[in-house]
This record gives structure tokens, C-alpha cells and sequence, in this order.
């Protein structure tokens, strides 16, 4: 059986004709809407069978996006100008907490739970400026604003920390000891 030779198309040159035909359709489209549409649906499902057929180009899709979202989710900046500043969750209950969940999304019933992409430290009282590791949870992004609106009981999240603490209890109560807290 003779080995099959791939064709290989450099991602690069199927983006730069993507952009290059995107362009000059853009331009035609203010003459001509009705013909701009279709030709667009087209080059997009064409757009979408090439990250489906190149895996280079889809690895390289995602992971632009991947770098994209998270450079946006940590630049976001919630403080307003006239508010005073909030005082920062230190270093070490940051890592006592992570340590309790092992890294994953405390809630045991999240989607997400495999890998936390964005792992947000949640307030379970509600009091940005309550620092105590017992009213801290390590939640993903979407369990943390589930918490905020409501969707969780604090009595649930509660209950999520400390089943986790009772099984991580040695690895979070070693980890406390060498960090010296």
C-alpha cells in the first residue's frame, strides 16, 4: 500500500485570500446587497470547512481566541474611578484555596469542571472585602456569576468548600503550614 501524500495548504494564504475576497466584497456590496449575502454565507461555511479540515489552522484559531478571551477577562477593570480601591485577596489564601479544589471548579455539577480555564475566587457572603478562606470559593467564571444572581444558595457553595476541605483536608492544612499562616 503506497503511503498517500496530504496537500498542504499554508493556513496563512487561505486567511490572506479570505480577507482579500472579504474586502473587495464589502466594497461591492453597497451596490449590490442582494448578491453580497449569499457570496458571504458562502465564504464563511468555506472559513468554516477549512477549521474543520486543517487541524494546524483550527489549533491556531483557537488558540488566538483562547489568548483573546483570557487577555480580556483579567484586563476588564471593574473599579470605578471614585471608588476607593479593594483591598487584594493575598498571595497565600489565594493558593490555600486553589488547593482545596484541586484547581477544578468547586461546584461538583459544573460543566467546566475538567478544566477551569478562569478560575475566579468568589465571595460566598457577597463582601468583596471579606478575606477569610472559609468564605472563599474557587469557582469558574460562570458558577461565579450563577452564585451572584442567585442560581446558588450561599448555603450550597458553603457546602461546596467544605466537602472539598473535608477531602483535601492534609494537602490545604500542609500547604497552610509551609506558607507559614
Amino acid at each position: 500500500m503506497a503511503n498517500k501524500k496530504k496537500s498542504v495548504i499554508p493556513w496563512f494564504l487561505i486567511l490572506f485570500v479570505g480577507i482579500v475576497i472579504w474586502a473587495i466584497l464589502a466594497d461591492y456590496s453597497k451596490d449590490n446587497p442582494l448578491v453580497f449575502w449569499p457570496v458571504a454565507f458562502c465564504l464563511m461555511g468555506g472559513a468554516g470547512y477549512a477549521l474543520y479540515r486543517f487541524p494546524e489552522l483550527r489549533g491556531k484559531f483557537w488558540g488566538a481566541t483562547k489568548f483573546v478571551a483570557k487577555d480580556l477577562a483579567y484586563s476588564v477593570n471593574d473599579i470605578k474611578e471614585d471608588s476607593p480601591p479593594k483591598r487584594p485577596i493575598s498571595e497565600w489564601m489565594k493558593k490555600v484555596v486553589e488547593a482545596r479544589a484541586n484547581g477544578k471548579c468547586e461546584n461538583p455539577d459544573c460543566p467546566d469542571r475538567r478544566e477551569t480555564l478562569f478560575p475566579w475566587i468568589h465571595h460566598i457572603d457577597g463582601n468583596p472585602e471579606h478575606h477569610i478562606v472559609t468564605n472563599l470559593a474557587f469557582l469558574c467564571r460562570n458558577c461565579s456569576a450563577k452564585a451572584d444572581h442567585g442560581a446558588y444558595r450561599k448555603e450550597t457553595v458553603r457546602r461546596w468548600t467544605n466537602t472539598n476541605y473535608r477531602h483535601r483536608k492534609y494537602e490545604v492544612d500542609s500547604l497552610r503550614r509551609s506558607l507559614g499562616h
